[in-house]
């Protein structure tokens, strides 16, 4: 038996975009789906996570993201991780990288839904999940915030 010891993924992040890539053509081949591939800021998102999860990790990610992309899609953008990626929100939001550095590369929308749903899925937290409460909150109707998280994609909590 050889024992081999790499180093973690977050010590090498110029190997996330390729072992993303990797995953995401085996899930198709294995899964008979259509090419899939990243957008430059989904791809972006993904190199600046710490990975604690390590390569399996990542591989998870990219497989749940290939089987839940919609089927007029071929490309995974960077609101598909977010909205599906609490725990990638909330490492990167915490690290001051909600886009930060790159915010002069997204268009006004995607900079706005991304704060979005990092700001949704913390305020619903505080709030147990209770999206009246939450609503109130903010200051908004109920009916408002769900119609929200529906197009956000944050759909533990949209109606």
């Amino acid at each position: 038996m050889v024992n081999f010891k790499a180093p973690a993924l977050r010590h090498r992040p110029d190997d996330i975009g390729p072992l993303a890539d990797f995953f995401l053509r085996r899930f198709c081949v294995k899964n008979n789906l259509r090419h899939l591939g990243f957008s430059t800021r989904a791809a972006g998102v993904l190199a600046k996570y710490p990975w604690p999860g390590n390569v399996r990790e990542l591989e998870n990610l990219v497989e749940g993201l290939a089987a839940t992309l919609p089927m007029d899609r071929n490309t995974i953008i960077s609101e598909d991780v977010w909205g599906y990626s609490g725990k990638i929100q909330k490492s990167l939001a915490a690290a001051g990288s909600i886009d930060n550095q790159s915010l002069h590369k997204q268009t006004y929308k995607e900079a706005q839904a991304a704060f979005e749903k990092i700001y949704w899925t913390d305020l619903l937290k505080a709030f147990e999940g209770n999206v009246a409460k939450a609503a109130r909150h903010a200051q908004l109707h109920p009916v408002t915030l769900h119609r929200k998280l529906k197009k956000l994609r944050l759909g533990n909590y949209a109606a």
